[in-house]
């Protein structure tokens, strides 16, 4: 029987100490990406208008569509599938995001 798409989110919130796992890696890389992107923008590397939340949010979602996409096909490493994200997203193909 297949699987809905829905499964790991439902195996996540079926498992309390998993889900407690995930969120604090979660809030721990948002913290991250949050403080990156403000020293961003205080160095003028992003607008001052940049809204760091929703850019975050938006990094967050990226990474975690590409682990899932990686758990799926397990095609080459996770570390390499987030390395060409990070290379996509960066502004001169030499930055890496954590």
């Amino acid at each position: 029987m297949p699987r809905s798409a829905g499964a790991p989110a439902e195996f996540i919130a079926a498992d309390p100490e998993f889900r407690q796992l995930v969120l604090g890696d979660q809030q721990a890389q948002g913290a991250a990406f949050g403080a990156l992107l403000t020293e961003a923008v205080g160095t003028g590397e992003f607008r001052l208008a940049t809204d760091t939340a929703v850019l975050t949010a938006t990094l967050q979602a990226t990474l975690t569509g590409a682990a899932r996409r990686w758990a799926v096909d397990r095609e080459g490493l996770l570390v390499d599938r987030r390395r060409s994200v990070s290379a996509a997203l960066a502004r001169d193909g030499r930055k890496d995001f954590p």
